[in-house]
C-alpha cells in the first residue's frame, strides 16, 4: 500500500534560522514557524486564538536560502514532509522525541522589512525558493482563470 507525508504550512518564522553544517560540509538550517488558528466561543461569543509551533529544518541550498533571507516574523508558505527523530536521554534514560518539517520548497508572502534584504530590492512582494536537487517541484500557484469553457467534442464523449 502507497502512503503519502506531506505537509504544507502558512504561518510566521518565530526566530531567525540557526545555520550549520555537516562535517561534510552539507548546509542545515533550523527554525520554527507559528501558525494560528481562530475561533468564536460558542458559549461567551468571544474571539479565541491558539497558535502551534512547528520546528523545521531545511538542507543543502534551501538551508542556504533561508539562513540568507529568512528573518523572525516574516510570513511563509512551507512545503515538505514529516520527520520523525527519537533518542534516550542521556541524563536521565527518558525516551525523547521530536516531530519537524523538512522543508522541500517555500515562499515569502508579502513585502520583507527592510531588515529581511539589506542588499535586495525592497520592493519584491514574494520570493520562492526550490531545492537544487532533482526532485519534482510542487506548483503552489493555481493555474490561470480561463475565459471560456472547453467542452468535449461529441467524438470523445462516445469513446
Amino acid at each position: 500500500m502507497k502512503s503519502l507525508n506531506q505537509v504544507t504550512l502558512f504561518g510566521n518564522l518565530g526566530r531567525d534560522p540557526v545555520l550549520r553544517h555537516t562535517p561534510s560540509g552539507v548546509a542545515v538550517a533550523e527554525l520554527s514557524l507559528a501558525t494560528s488558528q481562530t475561533w468564536k466561543d460558542r458559549v461567551t461569543g468571544n474571539k479565541k486564538e491558539h497558535t502551534d509551533w512547528h520546528d523545521l529544518v531545511a538542507y543543502r541550498g534551501t538551508a542556504d536560502a533561508l539562513a540568507k533571507y529568512a528573518r523572525k516574523g516574516r510570513a511563509m508558505l512551507v512545503s515538505g514532509h514529516l520527520e520523525t527523530q527519537a533518542w534516550e536521554d542521556a541524563n536521565t534514560g527518558a525516551h525523547r522525541r521530536r516531530v519537524r518539517v523538512v522543508v522541500r520548497d517555500f515562499t515569502f508572502i508579502g513585502a520583507p522589512v527592510k531588515s529581511d534584504l539589506p542588499d535586495a530590492d525592497q520592493t519584491a512582494h514574494t520570493q520562492d525558493f526550490s531545492p537544487d536537487d532533482d526532485s519534482p517541484e510542487i506548483d503552489l500557484d493555481p493555474p490561470p482563470p480561463t475565459t471560456e469553457r472547453q467542452r468535449p467534442s461529441k467524438k470523445s464523449r462516445r469513446s
